[in-house]
């Protein structure tokens, strides 16, 4: 938005310009000193060339070509229109002729046939201007026609050290079309004149496919096929602050992919910006700082969350309890009788137990609440903002889920049960006070015939009962 009102202001001023360039030379054509009239029209071209051309480029970019074209004739305009001031009102007198500016810059910018096209009609004003201006005389065709073939050489030149100049950019490109990284690249007319091998592989396309085409063509054309990728790419391709984007992460054939970014922005001729963007696989290294984090954090038997991670994750929570004044709870469970799983059917059959507990322990709490194998056959789960009431409820359904659950191992059904203890705080948030509480709760539980819940809110009514009978 931003951008594109400042573009918008800047058309006006252009407009503006030319308006008053057009006035003054309208009102003022007769009067006007000689030097004058060069200086001014010196400073439209450099007006032209320095700060029409890259406004109309930022604000027409698909036809960056036709923009081209539009500053090219402007300037000849101008050109002619000296060409006739110099002539017809002041004759033959300081001969300053501007016409090489638009020959040396469609040369450049657009190709040797724009510049013999423009060298040609040159000319071609400059010779009727002469005629318009005195009379026809036969030397000033001689003089035209030495002045292309002087003009059609440094047209030819002028290409021949541009391509000189390309030749060495395609030897420095040998390296990035055998680089391992991802390199795509678009000229100042929007042409993509940079794809290496790695990138063309990645798109899924071929040379011929992307090689010297407009860069919105070729993701259009591309695109039908893999919009998620392509998109990210030609957007990174021709976004202004690109740089400022360091990871992109790109969904491709079902995989994802991460790559750094790097863009790097061009000046060609210090005039039209052009742009390479270099993406460098980090996929498989995210990969394996994601295993490295998970190993870290999981219980490599049941899949769960290992005790570090969750004595971690409960100071997190415990910091926005305080902050909120929220309640709290944990549930601590333990299989009942698993040593005698273990003796009866074996440990691979203990393990099975270990892992079908903990998946039917995780697919009965919510996403909110964070799930841990404590130690052993002991299990404990976390419910952030959660009372006792609605932690007993969590409690009951696992409780009753572990009673009802069959475990196949090896042609056998196994039956398990479980024992939990259930806490629930608002004002102490202190683990190993909260454990201990639960863990009491948990005691009793199987002191009193195991496969059942206490809360440790109902201890502590029964110790104060005691102590008021007492």
């Amino acid at each position: 938005m931003k951008e594109g009102l400042s573009l918008t202001l800047k058309n006006i001023g252009i407009l503006l310009f030319y308006a008053a360039y057009t006035l003054v030379k309208l009102f003022y054509f007769q009067i006007m000193p000689y030097a004058l009239h060069f200086l001014i029209d010196i400073a439209a071209l450099s007006m032209t060339y320095m700060m029409v051309q890259p406004v109309w480029i930022k604000t027409f970019r698909r036809l960056r070509k036709w923009v081209t074209y539009a500053i090219t004739g402007i300037a000849m305009a101008i050109c002619g229109l000296w060409t006739i001031e110099h002539y017809c009102l002041f004759g033959s007198q300081l001969g300053i002729e501007l016409y090489y500016i638009p020959i040396v810059l469609a040369t450049l910018f657009l190709s040797t046939a724009a510049g013999l096209i423009v060298t040609g009609l040159s000319n071609l004003i400059l010779l009727l201007v002469k005629i318009l201006a005195g009379s026809f005389q036969a030397e000033y065709l001689i003089e035209m026609c030495l002045n292309i073939l002087f003009t059609g050489l440094l047209v030819y030149l002028i290409r021949n050290v541009v391509s000189l100049r390309d030749q060495v950019a395609n030897k420095q490109h040998v390296l990035l079309q055998n680089s391992r990284d991802l390199v795509i690249g678009i000229n100042r007319e929007g042409i993509i004149d940079v794809c290496n091998a790695s990138m063309l592989q990645f798109l899924g396309a071929t040379r011929a496919d992307i090689s010297q085409q407009y860069f919105w063509e070729v993701e259009e054309k591309l695109g039908a096929h893999e919009s998620q990728a392509v998109k990210a790419i030609f957007s990174l391709l021709y976004a202004e602050k690109a740089e400022a984007v360091k990871e992109l992460e790109i969904a491709k054939g079902g995989k994802s992919y991460t790559f750094s970014v790097n863009a790097y922005h061009f000046k060609d001729d210090g005039f039209i910006n052009g742009r390479t963007l270099v993406l460098s696989d980090l996929t498989e290294r995210k990969e394996m700082e994601r295993e490295l984090e998970k190993q870290a954090t999981e219980d490599k038997l049941t899949g769960l969350h290992n005790r570090g991670y969750f004595e971690a994750k409960f100071k997190e929570e415990t910091l926005r309890s305080e902050r909120y004044h929220h309640q709290l709870s944990l549930i601590l469970i333990d299989l009942d009788h698993f040593k005698q799983i273990n003796d009866q059917y074996g440990h691979l059959a203990g393990d099975a137990v270990l892992r079908e507990t903990a998946q039917f322990i995780r697919s009965h709490v919510r996403e909110t609440d964070s799930t841990a194998r404590y130690g052993g056959e002991e299990f404990v789960i976390l419910l952030p903002e959660t009372g006792e009431e609605e932690a007993m409820e969590v409690a009951r359904r696992i409780h009753q889920g572990l009673a009802d659950l069959f475990i196949e191992h090896d042609g056998k059904e196994i039956r398990v049960s479980a024992s939990l203890g259930v806490v629930t705080s608002e004002s102490s948030f202190d683990l190993s006070e909260l454990l201990g509480l639960a863990d009491k709760a948990l005691y009793h539980s199987k002191k009193c015939g195991r496969n059942q819940i206490t809360t440790a809110s109902s201890l502590r009514e029964d110790e104060t009962h005691l102590e008021i009978k007492a």
